[in-house]
């Protein structure tokens, strides 16, 4: 049986080991789920968002405007639901956005790039076309978060800077050719 449990709750616990049960998250500070599905489920450091509409946390309501304002208010409700899921932007590994309206996506680039203005390294993204989303919405969003309690940025800002015959990184981590090819040997 799944227990119900704060993400901030599971942030805060001392890990014994990896966590590999199935944990549902839920959040007061979001629109409840219409249908029945789990609106975030982690495993160990992986945080699951399922497909997030713009629904007005106020009336319930999908906010109007199209995509750009349904992209707006998706990520002001992930805001909101964040501190519930235990998890912040710099752990979001991916953002899956569906669109029923790939020619206006000019108005989803634009909301994207208000909430990542300035990252050195902002999430990866996919986008897909599709031809109905669920409440007449125009655009859904799933998230993917790795969190890992305690542990640094896991989106290191990494930039290669040739250092000789060696390739230094900014973190200070340095590789040869050959332990390259004694950690990963060419694929024949």
């Amino acid at each position: 049986m799944n227990e119900r449990v704060s993400g901030q709750e599971l942030v805060n616990a001392e890990p014994a080991g990896l966590d590999s049960e199935r944990r549902v998250l839920t959040s007061d500070s979001i629109p409840s789920p219409r249908f029945p599905y789990s609106p975030c489920v982690r495993i160990g450091p992986i945080v699951q968002i399922s497909g997030m509409v713009g629904l007005d946390p106020e009336t319930g309501e999908l906010v109007s405007g199209g995509p750009g304002p349904e992209v707006a208010r998706v990520f002001a409700n992930l805001k909101l639901a964040m501190p519930d899921y235990g998890v912040s932007f710099r752990e979001l590994l991916i953002a899956r956005i569906y669109t029923t309206e790939f020619d206006k996506f000019d108005q989803i680039n634009a909301a994207w790039s208000v909430v990542f203005e300035g990252e050195a390294a902002p999430p990866a993204r996919s986008a897909v076309g599709v031809s109905a989303l669920p409440l007449g919405a125009t655009v859904e969003i799933e998230f993917s978060f790795v969190n890992w309690p305690g542990f640094p940025d896991p989106r290191p800002r990494v930039e290669f800077q040739p250092a000789g015959n060696r390739t230094g990184f900014r973190q200070g981590i340095t590789a040869s050719p050959e332990s390259v090819g004694a950690c990963c040997p060419p694929q024949s």
